[in-house]
């Protein structure tokens, strides 16, 4: 049965007199019901009301038996020393930072802080740069107070083995302000060089004049050493340390810090122009060493030319460096830059007489100069070694793929990580490569992520007879598991987990999801990332992620939510490429398998 009145309902009729007093005869006992409900409403919004102010008075009536009763402080001592711990940056901005750890636990309460101070362990951390606010304010009177608090912080840590970290600020300042602070903080770090176990130094002004007389017989304890020469990229107008000095630090002003007779870790970051110690007359105990870094710290950058490094020497740095290894035998960790020493005046390679072993090297990192690499790694044995970065500078000379072709062939069988960066490697010699390493779990075809960004596009050097590496559909297909019984093609590299390829790329949407679905489908370890960058424009998989974290392409879509990562770029684009678990102490390695050596 119809409602009253509901012929009328979406039409434009006007009701009656007769019609509108039979409508609020209908209408009355609903709008009875709604005046009851307000009546109802605001009681209970009274009640709610009242419940609030009582809930608040009771909870300020508990509130310091409930705090009694928590739990934060029934938490065992060890406990709360690891909350402490943990809860440290893991790079800081500004180290002296009153709402940073540990400092901020020194507000909290009583208790927190006596805790905090009776935990030398938190503060034998010592990390000294010039703070944001001194810069801000130019304010030299303040300088006394960081200092007061630095003299503190030190004597915090009582007698544990110190972590130091002195370097020039992020931005820039007043250049005196700076060489003040720092000469300061590094003059409190000098009290202690008897607990120093891990130094990261760089060198400027103030910490190269406060180092260089550094007593060596005080450095039994340090083990970790990293020095930073100062930068010869930035205009000497705006950074804070040249000036004063009358020109750029070198390494070679704290030789004292290379005599440590303990040292198992050593990083030297030169800026390829006078900085690098005499390698002949390196003061080092090469014996002792588990990880060794010679490189340049302005290789990388896009303002960097071929003539900052070149330098006309008696004997080629790969020479130099070959009689260096010689002594490592305890040598786990490699990395180093070799910049095209010696190239301009001999033959390189011309002194070389014998191989080099260097049997405990597990990883091995090379860039710079092509010429120099190639005598390098075809006068090294490393019957350990599992990871490999080979990155020449486009600018520095000619690339050659032979050498690195036949080191493959004789060490390939153990190699577990490969970046290569060979611009004219044929598809013979890529296969060759790739047949001599089965065991392969991450490959990296092209340069390093670093190099990518902001240098020079790749190769800028290519002889008009050379054939440019891109990677293609045939590549791909010959790293995909193959399932047909009756194809004779076997995958060259069943075990790879992680492919990049930074190099230019022509592969087809059906290459990619071939490979995927076979990798998904083999027994083998299943795939983590799949990188393919300077992909053509019309390439349809770009953008493979949506905020939401869900695959824009319905192709990609369950191997996203597999967990596999995928990056397909443009030319003009960059996508970072994710850590999974980086090596410590980190060395610049992009690698993903992170060995416990390491």
């Amino acid at each position: 049965m119809e409602p009253p009145f509901a012929q009328f309902s979406g039409t434009n009729h006007i009701p009656t007199e007769e019609e509108l007093a039979e409508i609020k005869k209908l209408l009355l006992p609903d709008d009875s019901r709604l005046a009851a409900i307000e009546i109802e409403l605001e009681d209970l919004a009274q009640t709610v009301e009242m419940l609030k102010k009582e809930k608040s008075a009771i909870l300020q009536k508990t509130r310091h038996l409930r705090a009694l009763s928590s739990l934060i402080r029934r938490l065992p001592t060890p406990i709360m020393e690891a909350i402490f711990i943990y809860s440290f940056p893991v790079d800081p901005m500004c180290p002296i930072s009153i709402a940073d750890p540990p400092l901020v636990f020194l507000r909290v309460c009583r208790a927190w802080r006596n805790m905090a101070l009776e935990m030398p362990r938190l503060w034998s951390d010592f990390r000294a740069t010039v703070p944001f606010q001194l810069l801000e304010e130019g304010d030299f009177t303040r300088v006394a107070s960081f200092q007061s608090e630095l003299s503190r912080w030190l004597n915090r840590s009582g007698s544990l083995p110190l972590t130091l970290e002195i370097r020039m600020p992020y931005t820039q300042g007043p250049a005196a302000l700076v060489d003040t602070t720092l000469r300061k903080a590094s003059r409190l770090a000098a009290e202690h060089t008897n607990r120093w176990e891990s130094l990261n130094l760089e060198l400027c002004s103030a910490t190269s004049e406060v180092f260089k007389g550094i007593d060596v017989g005080t450095l039994g304890a340090l083990k970790s050493l990293r020095i930073m020469s100062e930068s010869t990229l930035w205009p000497t107008a705006t950074h804070p340390g040249f000036a004063l000095m009358g020109g750029h630090p070198t390494i070679t002003h704290c030789y004292n810090l290379l005599k440590a007779p303990n040292l198992t870790r050593l990083e030297l970051w030169h800026n390829g122009l006078n900085s690098l110690p005499r390698l002949s007359e390196f003061p080092v105990n090469l014996g002792k060493l588990i990880s060794l870094t010679l490189a340049c710290r302005e290789l990388s950058s896009s303002y960097y030319q071929p003539q900052h490094g070149i330098l006309a020497t008696s004997e080629p740095m790969s020479n130099v460096i070959l009689q260096m290894l010689q002594r490592c035998s305890s040598l786990q960790q490699c990395k180093l830059t070799l910049i095209p020493y010696g190239d301009l005046v001999s033959g390189v390679g011309s002194t070389v007489s014998r191989t080099v072993a260097v049997p405990s090297l597990k990883s091995l990192y090379l860039e710079g100069s092509s010429r120099q690499m190639e005598v390098l790694i075809q006068n090294i044995d490393a019957p350990a070694l599992h990871e490999l970065h080979y990155h020449p500078h486009y600018l520095m000379s000619h690339h050659s793929y032979s050498p690195i072709v036949n080191f493959l062939r004789t060490h390939g069988q153990q190699i577990q990580i490969l970046h290569i960066d060979l611009p004219t490697l044929s598809i013979s010699d890529f296969f060759a490569c790739m047949r001599s390493s089965p065991n392969l779990k991450q490959l990296q075809v092209g340069p390093s992520p670093q190099a990518l960004h902001g240098a020079p596009s790749p190769p800028q050097y290519r002889m008009s007879t050379d054939t440019p590496f891109i990677f293609t559909d045939e590549h791909l297909k010959a790293l995909t598991p193959n399932e047909d019984p009756f194809d004779g093609s076997k995958c060259l590299c069943p075990h790879i987990e992680i492919l990049r390829s930074h190099v230019k790329s022509r592969v087809s949407p059906t290459s990619v999801l071939a490979f995927l679905n076979a990798k998904s489908r083999s027994q083998k370890p299943g795939l983590k990332e799949l990188t393919i960058r300077q992909l053509p424009t019309d390439f349809p998989y770009f953008n493979v992620h949506m905020l939401g974290g869900k695959a824009i392409h319905e192709d990609l879509e369950k191997f996203v939510e597999a967990g596999v990562n995928l990056i397909f770029d443009a030319p003009g684009c960059f996508v970072p490429t994710p850590f999974y678990a980086p090596t410590l102490p980190k060395v610049g390695y992009e690698t993903d398998f992170g060995s416990g050596y390491m």
